[in-house]
């Protein structure tokens, strides 16, 4: 695994129907130094994976049995992975 800096990550998670209750969050690296947004950019591999169930938020329940116009945000998370944690243990 690469030693170079992990930036921190801030998600927000998007709701339009109660369908919309898992939050995955998934973490590549790659050994290249090209920053890619898609993983069909190059050759990655993934780190760990996240999946949250948003519908046993109230937030979410709340939105999700009532859903404004354009959807709705239940949470937004941020995630700093380098920070006093070796990424490699989360796994």
């Amino acid at each position: 695994m690469s030693s170079a800096p992990i930036t921190t990550l801030r998600l927000r998670a998007f709701g339009i129907t109660p369908q919309d209750r898992n939050f995955v969050v998934v973490i590549y690296t790659s050994d290249s130094d090209k920053i890619m947004r898609y993983t069909d950019e190059g050759e990655t591999s993934e780190v760990c994976r996240w999946t949250v169930d948003l519908g046993l938020l109230p937030g979410f329940q709340r939105y999700a049995n009532n859903p404004p116009p354009g959807g709705f945000y239940t949470i937004s998370i941020v995630l700093d992975p380098g920070a006093k944690n070796d990424i490699s243990r989360l796994l």
